[in-house]
């Protein structure tokens, strides 16, 4: 009985873990894709103010 029982939380930590890894990566990959649209928003709008001002 005890074997079972062991498997059984074997098993739901082996869950758990993998859902708090799968977590903190996930949330690292959405900061790392808002922190880099952040990059390409400035960059945009440098080139924006960059064709504003050739317009001139």
């Amino acid at each position: 009985m005890m074997d079972a029982v062991t498997i059984i939380v074997a098993a739901i930590s082996i869950v758990v873990a993998n859902w708090v890894v799968s977590y903190f990566v996930t949330k690292n990959a959405i900061k790392n894709a808002l922190i880099e649209d952040r990059r390409f928003q400035r960059k945009v709008e440098k080139a924006r103010a960059a064709a504003a001002q050739a317009d001139r």
